[in-house]
């Protein structure tokens, strides 16, 4: 996907780094800060993270699920799965990491949405 930049219709760059903002307690001294400050009550920092370890980490988590969604999903059941949701937040060493109970604020999560295809589609 090719995304563009205002009225002149020029084909945007993607960066080699995302800004992420994570908790300032949890930053290790590798990761590249860009900001720390503090939002409410909780100590933040924007880390730099590298687009292609990030990338990287996405599609690892991305094959796995599609795999066992795969192997769970029966579409000639009375009751087959049509949908799954599951979110992942960000490291700030740049993993994607899925949310595992709902204990964790996902405020900030990224929520991947997973549809079977439609078999009533004409074609």
């Amino acid at each position: 996907m090719t995304v563009y930049s205002g009225d002149d219709r020029k084909p945007v760059r993607p960066a080699r780094e995302l800004e992420i903002l994570v908790d300032g307690e949890g930053v290790d001294s590798s990761a590249e800060v860009v900001f720390k400050g503090r939002r409410g009550v909780r100590d933040v920092a924007a880390v730099s993270v590298d687009t292609e370890r990030f990338r990287e980490s996405v599609e690892r988590n991305v094959a796995a699920l599609r795999e066992i969604f795969e192997r769970v999903a029966e579409p000639g059941s009375a009751f087959p799965l049509r949908e799954v949701q599951v979110s992942f937040e960000v490291s700030a060493k740049g993993g994607f990491q899925l949310i595992g109970t709902s204990e964790v604020q996902g405020k900030g999560a990224i929520t991947l949405v997973f549809r079977a295809p439609d078999s009533g589609t004409a074609g």
